[in-house]
């Protein structure tokens, strides 16, 4: 299969770039607009929830999931630098992965159905997790304690305001998710074991375990797009599906966002519609105007 590069790079650059642009205006002029699911959040509960941990919780949440899809992002666009050939794959499969766990980390922050507490609480749980990370690597490598502090104010403000911390104090309220479990419900309405399918295939890259990948049946699930396609077998080839679920799990993150801010998920829907079309005409797929998660392969 030929492979346009120059076109793979510009549609993920295209999504990317439209994205931030969109995001950088509207943080010119408002940030959540009125009555959305973020405003209404940071204006009626966000004053019940202030402790020595932060002074605005509630925003301090949306700015976490904000910085997951900023690394999404970068990875993404460090990915888009690495398709001109010969590809690289053990970089390429390392860098969607992790687009794919800051962008599964993300929607989990920004599940519009939750409440500010327990948005207040997963963020807590969610900086916890990696201060005690860099605590760990502190005392073993006998660096300067510059973590212990904000773990304690993490702890002792959930204290203050009766959250529950887990038995280890490592979680508050709920055991912070597996990452598995996160990208399965990250991509779950596309097909219920997609997400751990992709993660499993990708970390098995990632960690040089390519021989074994390469020598493996599964394929990712056969989707169809539509019933008029639906007798066409086609699968993803191991490289290009880490290109397309690194893109497509960055635009879902970034689609919660939207909807949580209140922002114009239709400008959302074009420009994602753009980025798919060209990818699709880059890989030299037919039948452009669908989701590119749902890129398939003919076999020859």
């Amino acid at each position: 299969m030929q492979i346009n590069h120059d076109g793979a790079r510009k549609a993920i650059r295209g999504l990317v770039y439209s994205i931030e642009g969109y995001r950088q205006r509207m943080r010119q002029d408002t940030a959540p607009t009125e009555n959305s699911i973020a405003e209404r959040q940071i204006a009626q509960e966000q004053h019940k929830l202030v402790a020595s941990w932060s002074a605005t919780p509630v925003e301090l949440s949306f700015a976490t999931a904000e910085e997951h899809i900023g690394h999404a992002q970068d990875h993404l666009l460090a990915l888009q630098r690495l398709l001109p050939p010969p590809f690289q794959v053990f970089p390429i499969c390392t860098l969607a992965r992790s687009a794919l766990e800051a962008s599964a980390r993300a929607w989990w922050l920004l599940d519009p159905s939750i409440s500010a507490r327990k948005r207040v609480a997963r963020t807590m749980t969610d900086r916890l997790a990696g201060l005690l990370h860099a605590n760990a690597l502190e005392q073993r490598l006998g660096l300067e304690d510059m973590s212990s502090a904000r773990i304690h104010a993490i702890r002792e403000s959930a204290r203050q305001h009766d959250f529950s911390l887990t038995a280890r104090e490592d979680a508050i309220e709920e055991e912070l998710p597996s990452i598995t479990s996160l990208v399965t419900n990250l991509l779950e309405q596309v097909d219920p074991s997609l997400g751990r399918k992709a993660y499993y295939d990708l970390s098995n890259v990632a960690h040089s375990g390519l021989a074994r990948f390469l020598s493996d049946e599964r394929q990712l699930p056969d989707l169809v797009i539509n019933a008029e396609e639906a007798s066409e077998s086609r699968h993803i080839q191991p490289l290009i599906a880490g290109i397309v679920i690194g893109m497509a799990s960055y635009n879902r993150a970034v689609n919660r966002f939207f909807q949580i801010y209140g922002w114009d998920l239709s400008f959302l829907d074009t420009i994602s519609r753009q980025a798919y079309h060209d990818m699709r005409i880059a890989l030299g797929f037919r039948n452009l105007p669908v989701n590119l998660i749902r890129l398939r392969e003919e076999h020859a």
